[in-house]
């Protein structure tokens, strides 16, 4: 059903924003301060009022909006051009969705649903592996962010931090839900599950202070963005994503921590502390390329599925003090580089600049400069495969 300007917000909906002040509303002072970590040698940037490095430099709501909102974009088989995308009519079929989702569910088919957003119990392959990002990135990865905005905020003074941690990261979930769906109506299990589910029980777990602290200090969570920027000569996104390094200690060893990065691919390997804050981490894994939709019988509910190639992925990173310094992706059946140097190491002229460069032999090349405030760098490309484009 459309919404119209006067019909009254959905239930579910005041719901979810209720939610998010019961959870996040405290004194300011129940938010973590920032530790920064030692500073390098760089021009001062506004976070945490020291000089940073890396992707901490480029951290904050701005940039989590954008890299998260358009996480999708850098799939194979969506148009990478955000002005081509129907935002209208992508929230008004997720919020149907997220108001309805009984209704929606039964014509998905609510075991079905189940097992491939919540637990594999029918099958453990490909096609019923949704549950991997939803419990990692959804819950654990995207409720540490809305706890790391909120340190944010309040390092920048704001009243209410939590709030707008909270405020900040569902408008984040919301907007790649709309993405992700585009011009799409009918039923749709991804909002329902990521939205009802595993983003509100990331948003309750972090409320807690004692979880925030763990995964905070204890077993970390590393927010490790990309650097979006905007091709001129074809109007893409390029370069965005929603990434995180989960960091494990292996006890005896205390110099070694087992690793997962989860975003566009899931990478498993070590990372190696050398000093002064520095690590260095290898990584492997798997990584789908493209995505498929999957019709009804009767054509009318829409299931997005594995499709298309895929590939083993190695990863090289470097980061000091969980502040990503450099990144290096390379796939190895279709081959591809994708490389990132962020702000602070490059220095022309005194700037602080970013960069990356991605060349792949079906999607072509693209490389970009960014800068630590702002939100979106510049970057030139061409070779885009459009004939994969589906949604």
């Amino acid at each position: 059903m459309h919404m119209t300007a006067q019909q009254p917000l959905p239930t579910l909906a005041r719901l979810v924003i209720a939610l998010v002040v019961w959870t996040s509303v405290g004194p300011v002072s129940h938010a973590t301060p920032v530790t920064a970590a030692p500073p390098l040698t760089v021009p001062a940037v506004p976070h945490s009022k020291v000089a940073l490095v890396g992707s901490e430099s480029q951290f904050n709501p701005a940039t989590v909006l954008v890299n998260g909102g358009f996480d999708i974009l850098r799939s194979w088989s969506y148009d990478a051009n955000p002005f081509r995308r129907d935002y209208g009519a992508g929230l008004r079929n997720v919020t149907s969705n997220v108001s309805h989702p009984v209704r929606n569910l039964e014509r998905i088919g609510v075991a079905n649903a189940a097992a491939q957003e919540v637990f594999p119990f029918r099958a453990l392959d490909v096609r019923h592996g949704h549950f991997v990002p939803n419990w990692f990135m959804h819950t654990l990865g995207e409720g540490r962010l809305y706890r790391k905005l909120g340190e944010w905020y309040a390092d920048a003074g704001f009243a209410y931090p939590k709030l707008l941690g909270g405020v900040t990261v569902v408008a984040m979930q919301v907007l790649n839900e709309v993405v992700e769906n585009g011009s799409y109506r009918g039923p749709n299990q991804d909002p329902i599950a990521d939205i009802l589910i595993f983003n509100t029980l990331g948003l309750l777990l972090f409320s807690s202070d004692a979880v925030n602290d763990f995964f905070r200090h204890d077993l970390r969570i590393c927010y490790w963005p990309g650097q979006a920027s905007m091709n001129i000569l074809t109007g893409d996104l390029v370069n965005t994503g929603e990434n995180y390094l989960f960091r494990v200690p292996l006890g005896p060893w205390p110099d070694f921590e087992a690793v997962m990065y989860m975003g566009a691919q899931g990478l498993f390997g070590l990372s190696y502390h050398v000093g002064d804050g520095y690590a260095i981490t290898g990584t492997l894994g798997y990584r789908l390329l493209e995505l498929n939709a999957e019709m009804s019988a009767d054509g009318t509910v829409r299931t997005m599925m594995p499709g298309g190639p895929d590939d083993w992925e190695v990863g090289v990173f470097v980061d000091r003090d969980d502040s990503l310094l450099l990144s290096i992706i390379v796939g190895t059946q279709h081959p591809s580089l994708n490389l990132n140097l962020y702000p602070g190491l490059v220095q022309p002229l005194g700037v602080a600049l970013g960069l990356f460069v991605h060349g792949s032999a079906t999607q072509g090349w693209v490389g970009g400069l960014t800068l630590a405030s702002s939100p979106v760098g510049l970057a030139v490309g061409a070779g885009r495969d459009q004939r994969r484009y589906r949604f």
